[in-house]
């Protein structure tokens, strides 16, 4: 059941992903408006309402799991902290590069199962590249009709180390961050948007993703998914899995997500004199 449920998710991805082609290339006026996820003012599209549309009909039709998704209604805690299983959706991951058409957004379709993604589709509209994995069954890379082809993290890392980070992270924590890893041993960043980088990472095309500042459970759940299917980790500062529907914020952690396990602790290490410096310097 679970295969024919992964098999539908990216159909129903790439059914989402081709109906916003039209507002990125201009054929269609793009309407934005501009809402409030937990303090942060969000833009958001005609374009990422029709896809949500399209995703939220279609899981229906699929299975009868709660769906919590970033252009829908956000129920609170007390009815969440119930599901074992539901679907986590962002309809367009990457809304603002989206806007000035730059073509690395993403849709991401999430089937979470006690707190943790149990499989996940990550589909890139423009390239036509879709993402998928499932935990225990690998992660699998398709373009355009061909075949798919699983997709395995590095199994060396690069030397310097190829660092992904988000096109409009400028943040003082990942400033501080890059600055410990050019002291110690370097680096080649990798500026993308979206949740794109968690699959360049599965795919081989890097060795980590940091990110030190906020996103939201539907920003990472998919492209956990398909990086955990092909290998990877995604962990907090703690050195733990990230995890999702445990508390009444839907905001994630700072966390790193790393093609191997050898990684951790070195970039947890510099990650945490970050944080340490950033708390010394708010007192």
């Amino acid at each position: 059941m679970d295969h024919e449920l992964l098999k539908a998710m990216t159909f129903l991805a790439k059914q989402a992903g081709k109906s916003t082609l039209p507002f990125f290339y201009g054929n269609k006026a793009l309407k934005i408006d501009y809402k409030n996820e937990e303090g942060r003012q969000s833009p958001v599209t005609v374009a990422d309402k029709k896809a949500n549309d399209i995703i939220v009909s279609g899981l229906g039709l699929m299975a009868e799991y709660p769906v919590l998704s970033e252009e829908g209604k956000h129920l609170p805690f007390k009815t969440r902290q119930s599901w074992q299983r539901y679907w986590l959706v962002d309809p367009l991951d990457g809304t603002k590069g989206f806007i000035h058409q730059q073509p690395e957004y993403t849709i991401n379709i999430a089937l979470i199962e006690d707190h943790q993604p149990l499989m996940g589709v990550v589909y890139i509209p423009v390239t036509d590249e879709c993402f998928f994995g499932m935990r225990g069954h690998g992660a699998f890379k398709q373009v355009g009709d061909a075949a798919p082809v699983q997709i395995h993290t590095r199994l060396q890392t690069a030397k310097p180390m190829d660092i992904l980070v988000g096109h409009f992270d400028h943040s003082k924590n990942l400033t501080s961050l890059l600055s410990l890893l050019k002291e110690h041993a370097g680096y080649h960043l990798i500026r993308l948007n979206s949740s794109m980088k968690f699959c360049r990472v599965a795919e081989g095309g890097g060795d980590a993703y940091a990110r030190l500042g906020p996103t939201s459970e539907w920003d990472t759940a998919a492209g956990q998914a398909v990086l955990e299917a092909a290998g990877g980790l995604v962990v907090d500062t703690n050195g733990l899995l990230l995890r999702y529907n445990e508390k009444k914020s839907l905001i994630n952690p700072m966390f790193c997500a790393v093609s191997q396990r050898s990684i951790i602790p070195s970039l947890l290490a510099d990650i945490r004199h970050v944080q340490s410096l950033r708390e010394l310097g708010s007192k």
